[in-house]
């Protein structure tokens, strides 16, 4: 053994160097692999609900107190009072609501870009030597004027 020739690592199974890995493979399919079209629609139902149940957290945030007049012939006065985790917690689900509904605007959008299936055995190969229905290509003469 000279001193460039390196050991095989010990194991049942070693793995080639030139082989691709399987993890990297597995991410590159995950990646590309196409979303399912009720993805959208449950964006949908979770975006709306969440918008809904946003009206009466928030109106639970804010409480109008009365108040009786303590001078006679004055007139009561009212404070509004907001409760900041209450109000925090609707604007939350509001903007939950709102994200959900514009990732499905744009799952919708990219499922109706999608390119169209292949035909099985794959796309037909074009002979591009000679153009059929197209003009004729130009002569010498003609590029040269």
């Amino acid at each position: 053994m000279s001193a460039t020739d390196v050991p095989a690592p010990a194991g049942p199974s070693s793995p080639s160097v030139t082989a691709a890995s399987p993890a990297a493979s597995a991410v590159t399919s995950s990646l590309s692999r196409a979303r399912p079209a009720w993805t959208p629609a449950l964006l949908v139902v979770i975006g709306t609900a969440c918008l809904v149940a946003a009206v009466p957290v928030f109106r639970n945030g804010v409480v109008d107190h009365a108040f009786p007049s303590y001078v006679q012939n004055d007139p009561s006065y009212s404070v509004a009072r907001w409760s900041a985790p209450w109000v925090g917690g609707a604007v939350a689900l509001g903007g939950i609501g709102l994200l959900c509904w514009l990732l499905a605007v744009g799952q919708v959008r990219s499922l109706r870009r999608r390119p169209a299936p292949v035909a099985p055995g794959g796309p037909r190969i074009v002979d591009v030597s000679e153009p059929s229905g197209l003009a004729p290509r130009p002569t010498q003469a003609a590029s040269e004027y």
